[in-house]
């Protein structure tokens, strides 16, 4: 159920300091019908309006909705949701606004949903973690995620992450997604669908094979048969010929012993 505050007397939501995100664990409505709601108040609806905002919340179009769809009784304001808008709602982040001061927390327009199945459960084994966008949404493209790179793994530029997940159906392709500063792909790296094996229903990576080309540094996410999405990681460039030496400020190398550790004295 949508939540409601009057604005006059108290903060929505969306401007009170300290919430995570304002979209975080943000509820979807389809573009034809309301979320339901119920809120306190004592005087009757004399106009109910859908306000679209944008990425910082600023309003972009403000659409006119049924104040029928809205009953009072007993000082109580509902909308069940059962009966649909007169016209559809383009898709995007809305709140409600009633008599120009009960507003509701953000919602979100899709055109349409499709109910998952009871049996999609997490399909990752081990390793990297892997979600069938199919079914799930990925945590990159969740709205309200907060902090993606909070434990993000890291990988070398020539060796993959091992992975294990439930799958039934062959490899038939495998990438690397580039992304920018803002999750954004620039770049699609093709890779070797041979460094994954298929049996018994799990795709396994076991990461002792090498890229035939090594990957540039920066943050990837691993693609397989176009659906299967792994955690976002990073790609580091290790040198082998220089992991025995620690570079210095002032030029130079420090060159480190057979254990590659640097001893620091008590």
């Amino acid at each position: 159920m949508l939540g409601f505050v009057n604005i006059t007397e108290e903060l929505s939501y969306q401007k009170k300091f300290g919430i995570p995100d304002e979209y975080f664990g943000i509820q979807y409505a389809l573009k034809d019908t309301p979320l339901d709601f119920q809120y306190s108040a004592s005087e009757s609806v004399s106009n109910f309006q859908a306000v679209k905002v944008d990425n910082t919340g600023e309003i972009i179009e403000i659409t006119s909705l049924s104040t029928s769809l809205i009953t009072y009784a007993n000082s109580m304001h509902t909308c069940t949701g059962i009966v649909n808008y007169s016209t559809a709602l383009d898709c995007g982040v809305y709140y409600f606004l009633v008599n120009d001061k009960f507003q509701s927390d953000y919602f979100r327009i899709l055109s349409s949903m499709t109910e998952s199945a009871a049996t999609n459960v997490n399909i990752s084994i081990s390793g990297l973690n892997f979600e069938d966008t199919d079914f799930g949404i990925p945590d990159i493209e969740k709205n309200g995620t907060p902090f993606i790179d909070f434990g993000i793994q890291y990988q070398r530029n020539i060796t993959p992450l091992d992975f294990s997940y439930s799958a039934d159906e062959s490899v038939s392709s495998f990438v690397a997604k580039r992304l920018d500063n803002n999750y954004n792909v620039v770049e699609t790296v093709t890779i070797e669908t041979g460094l994954i094996s298929y049996a018994s229903g799990k795709h396994t990576c076991t990461g002792l094979a090498n890229f035939v080309t090594a990957l540039d540094c920066g943050v990837y996410y691993f693609l397989v048969n176009g659906h299967y999405q792994s955690d976002i990681f990073a790609v580091i460039d290790i040198d082998d010929d220089t992991v025995d030496c620690l570079e210095l400020f002032g030029g130079g190398t420090l060159e480190l012993f057979s254990t590659d550790c640097l001893e620091i004295f008590a």
